[in-house]
């Protein structure tokens, strides 16, 4: 499979080539490694413990503090893990989803899976000599399991002879609160930190220089390479990732933004990746870029053609997709109108008013960057949303609308269907859609759709500080 040629205006030659069963167990191919080298490194360290981490539907990584003189029997037949991760909210309050719930023996664990070759420093671990390794839950639960998903998806993409690098753009305001005063203001009160005031503004850039080099430093320990850091609009950061190979895309992006969690709590801070944290304040995206290649080449440069297919296929799925691209009610603030996020489907070359923004300078940074997700989002689940939609494109062979070569947001620039306005449309928009079915499974679909109903069961059981100003002294 990996030497065909795309001819497109023909019979399309990746149609129909695989198909896969929804609901169907995902397959768990892991590359070949070496346990004994990892244990190995953990003997060299002297490590009475290393961290085994998995990920929650919410983008953030839960994690074990794990026994070293265990590990050789959990490399062979994998890690007890509670699914319990998966039937919390952003909050950690337990919701009732039918998979998980056992009323004889409470939640019941799954098996990690652990993938050594996935194996990362963690430098902020006492003694500075930590360990993070990554697992992926076994059968039957990896069809809830984020990094799961992704990894089924690049094998598919694998099977037509694709390999796929990127990188995410991050972006998020740090804070002059703590966790518990938080608790105590309105976004209107919030205090944010004063050396990130002005977008570009190197005087600002080298007084934040101590979080900033910090921040560079760890990720550079933890293999997760930092391409630029600077300040964009009023108190926030941009971390853009290097280009990275399939499964460390995801994995960069999580890690980065736990890193930069870890150093703002260290002086009591709060890194803050909401979409739209307060009024007046632009909103914070994690862009994802994005190229396919294939012996060596750059087919988003060299081949056009399967370029437009990938876009097509982008618009065509993420209405119905959008969910995880927006996975929370505050996402959709993000896209009102004083917003420069794209609330259109539409795309173009070189337009940062786009969906779906086309860089073609040259084969080395040609590439594709999806606009469309917030700072909220599970970077796994949104990798995986993407692939498979580009892939269908590809597979179908499909057109895209024309180029925008203006301001998106006008009514006549050219835009597929409409994407969601809010979590309940895109919530519906996701148990309707056929793809979600095909790439993810029924049964991930209703559980990740109950999660998402019970936000918005939740939040119309609250009063906002809004409704309070406005509704208080209605008579």
């Amino acid at each position: 499979m990996s030497d065909f040629s795309l001819t497109f205006g023909q019979a399309n030659p990746l149609q129909c080539a695989i198909e896969f069963t929804p609901g169907a167990t995902l397959m768990t191919v892991f590359r070949a490694s070496d346990p004994a080298a990892l244990l190995g490194e953990i003997a060299a360290r002297a490590l009475t413990h290393i961290s085994i981490g998995c990920l929650d539907w919410d983008g953030r990584l839960r994690a074990k503090h794990y026994s070293s003189a265990s590990l050789n029997a959990a490399l062979a037949t994998g890690m007890a893990m509670t699914t319990t991760i998966f039937a919390q909210d952003i909050a950690d309050t337990p919701i009732a989803l039918g998979p998980f719930e056992d009323a004889a023996g409470g939640y019941p664990d799954g098996h990690l899976q652990l993938d050594v070759t996935s194996w990362r420093d963690a430098p902020f671990e006492a003694g500075g000599a930590g360990l993070l390794l990554f697992g992926e839950f076994k059968p039957p639960y990896d069809a809830f399991c984020p990094r799961a998903q992704l990894r089924a998806e690049l094998a598919r993409l694998a099977a037509f002879g694709f390999e796929v690098q990127g990188g995410y753009e991050l972006e998020f305001r740090l804070l002059d609160e703590s966790v518990m005063s938080l608790t105590r203001k309105s976004a209107a009160e919030l205090a944010f930190a004063p050396a990130f005031e002005r977008m570009y503004g190197w005087v600002d850039q080298v007084a934040s220089s101590a979080f900033v080099h910090a921040l560079e430093q760890w990720a550079a320990r933890m293999d997760v390479p930092i391409a630029a850091v600077h300040h964009e609009f009023k108190g926030m950061v941009e971390l853009s990732l290097a280009k990275a190979h399939g499964l460390a895309i995801a994995d960069n992006a999580l890690l980065a933004r736990s890193l930069a969690a870890i150093l703002a709590a260290r002086e009591q801070r709060l890194a803050c990746f909401m979409p739209r944290v307060a009024p007046g304040m632009q909103s914070a995206g994690a862009h994802l870029n994005l190229s396919l290649w294939r012996h060596g080449e750059n087919v988003f440069f060299t081949e056009p053609g399967v370029r437009a297919a990938f876009i097509a296929g982008l618009q065509a799925a993420v209405p119905g997709l959008f969910v995880l691209c927006a996975p929370t009610i505050n996402a959709y603030k993000r896209f009102a109108p004083d917003s420069i996020a794209p609330a259109r489907n539409t795309w173009g070359i070189n337009n940062k008013t786009v969906a779906y923004r086309v860089v073609d300078d040259d084969a080395a940074h040609a590439r594709l960057e999806i606009r469309v997700p917030g700072a909220d989002v599970n970077p796994y689940l949104v990798l995986t949303a993407m692939l498979a939609a580009g892939r269908r494109g590809i597979e179908r062979n499909l057109t895209p609308t024309a180029p925008c070569a203006a301001d998106a947001a006008e009514v006549s620039a050219p835009a597929a269907a409409p994407f969601p306005r809010d979590l309940a449309a895109a919530t519906a928009a996701w148990r309707a859609s056929a793809m979600a079915s095909s790439v993810f499974g029924d049964a991930f679909v209703d559980a990740y759709a109950r999660s998402r109903e019970w936000q918005l069961q939740r939040f119309a059981q609250a009063v906002t500080d809004w409704e309070l100003q406005h509704y208080a002294r209605s008579l």
